[in-house]
């Protein structure tokens, strides 16, 4: 199908914008970009009317949990150790598989709206996880988090039996749309058993790997006490870093591991809310760009987060920086928006995505900048990054599918999956 968007304002994801332009879209693949009317093309079966609107790259939200939006809201305001144990490990240990789907349609529908078009997820239940995006439309890295004590047996350990048969099932569904990488949970839930492991099992299959990295201050020290290096050294030498790999947060990476992270090509991914919201601290994400790590934006779960909304990611991401850096020049707009869309997609091993270019897939946000919060537009990345937010999108398209529009869900029936979660979900979660 050819849908033309026609005299939009277009941020490209690379720095440039371009005013009143026409972007083509032909069977999922962006073939025109530019000022003018594309010259062939075959017959146009849509024209959407572009003025007073902009046309960007989707975001990338590469760091997230689904089935956690059941917790949104349920502890906030609690110290981390008092925030796991009291109330998200019990939670989670009520989970079934009904329950993670339901809440992971609620996180696929939120992301949707808000203009997100791939994420990456860590977490069990996968198999619903990997459905709920399947179904949607949207592309995902989904990894089961591997945790693990010195008993750790690769052999018998059913959670890596998990991970190897999610990526027999899922990997390459749909010419790519959803990806399986590997994951270790943490250097501190974990042993040098589990690294190896789980390297060995990636690596052989040339798979992504994910896992957290240096959240904390006390994660960093205790590391540092028991083993005499920090977990990016750990990691690095047991073959977790990479061009395949992205480690969430990196909040207390020092200035040698940082370097550790832009010699191998490891993605860090920089959660700002979530980060600020657990009293984690503030990644030096500016250090980390200038150092040559690719950094993308992720909102971790919502039950860290509360949202999943990406535009908020972006204006916090950008003030954070420029606040604890006392330079306002740091992390510019453009850069913020790279960083939420073609990094995210370098960080999940995704070519020809993340930017508006002919070539690329057409993942493309349309925000409608006619309202009173985004008027005047003077400069679209800023638009984008200081004053958008998630429901400011009036389309979300993933391969030139539109998945919503206008506050229409095309692919999925929100009204069930809400009265599922009321249903089914809350009482089987909350309720003794």
């Amino acid at each position: 199908m050819n849908i033309l968007f026609k005299n939009i304002d277009v941020v490209t994801g690379d720095g440039e914008v371009i005013y009143n332009g026409c972007v083509m879209v032909s069977d999922g693949v962006i073939t025109h970009v530019g000022r003018d009317m594309p010259e062939h093309g075959g017959v146009i079966q849509r024209v959407v009317p572009g003025r007073g609107r902009l046309l960007m790259p989707g975001l990338y939200n590469t760091h997230t949990h689904l089935p956690m939006t059941a917790m949104r809201g349920f502890a906030d305001d609690c110290p981390l150790d008092k925030w796991l144990n009291d109330y998200i490990f019990p939670v989670e240990d009520k989970f079934d598989e009904r329950c993670a789907r339901i809440c992971a349609d609620i996180a696929v529908a939120e992301m949707i709206r808000s203009g997100t078009v791939s994420f990456s997820d860590q977490y069990f239940f996968c198999d619903q996880i990997a459905a709920a995006a399947a179904c949607a439309g949207l592309k995902a890295n989904i990894s089961r988090g591997i945790v693990g004590g010195e008993d750790f047996d690769p052999a018998t350990d059913t959670r890596l039996k998990e991970q190897i048969e999610l990526y027999d099932k899922w990997n390459g569904y749909d010419g790519g749309r959803i990806k399986i990488d590997f994951a270790v949970h943490a250097e501190y839930t974990s042993c040098p058993a589990v690294w190896q492991a789980v390297a060995d099992e990636a690596n052989s299959r040339e798979a992504g790997i994910s896992f957290h990295l240096s959240e904390t201050k006390g994660e960093q020290e205790r590391c540092l006490a028991k083993y005499g290096s920090t977990p990016t050294e750990l990691f690095e030498a047991a073959g977790l870093l990479g061009p395949r790999s992205y480690a969430a947060h990196g909040v207390w990476c020092t200035p040698e591991d940082i370097a550790l992270l832009a010699q191998t090509g490891t993605t860090v991914c920089h959660c700002p809310a979530s980060n600020l919201k657990l009293g984690s601290g503030i990644a030096p994400a500016a250090a980390m760009l200038a150092a040559g790590v690719n950094v993308s934006l992720g909102t971790d779960g919502a039950a860290s987060n509360n949202s999943l909304d990406m535009f908020g990611e972006m204006k916090l991401a950008a003030l954070l920086a420029k606040g604890s850096g006392l330079d306002p020049s740091l992390l510019p707009a453009a850069e913020v928006v790279s960083m939420a869309a073609r990094r995210g997609a370098v960080s999940q091993g995704r070519e020809n995505c993340g930017l508006i270019r002919e070539g690329c897939d057409a993942d493309l946000v349309m925000i409608n900048t006619r309202i009173p919060s985004l008027t005047p537009n003077h400069e679209p990345y800023s638009t984008a990054v200081y004053a958008a937010v998630g429901k400011d999108v009036e389309m979300t398209m993933v391969r030139g599918n539109v998945l919503y529009e206008k506050g229409e869900f095309k692919t999925i029936d929100w009204e069930r999956t809400r009265e599922e979660f009321f249903v089914y979900a809350a009482p089987k979660l909350f309720r003794d």
